[in-house]
């Protein structure tokens, strides 16, 4: 019997760990599909795709990691939500 796919969540939790940061809660690196897992501290996760693992080991070493992911991340590479809250909508 085979065993059932692990969902984007699932295979997130097992690749986070807690960080120091005042906006990011944990992150995480699948190497196997070049995954960066970000988790806010309101809950929000988000995945990266295909982030090399030399670009990972420079976010996890830089001083301020959502320096890092606002000028390195964020624009290089496409990224979704996975889990927590659903982003609230700008209001006008």
């Amino acid at each position: 019997m085979k065993k059932p796919v692990a969902n984007e969540n699932e295979i997130a939790e097992r690749h986070l760990k807690a960080v120091t940061s005042s906006n990011i809660n944990r992150v995480g690196y699948n190497p196997a599909s070049e995954t960066l897992f970000v988790e806010f501290h309101g809950g929000r996760l988000y995945a990266y795709d295909g982030v090399p693992a030399k670009v990972y080991r420079e976010f996890e070493a830089a001083s301020s990691l959502g320096q890092f992911l606002n000028l390195i991340i964020k624009p290089g590479y496409s990224f979704r939500q996975i889990g927590g809250k659903a982003a609230k909508k700008a209001s006008k």
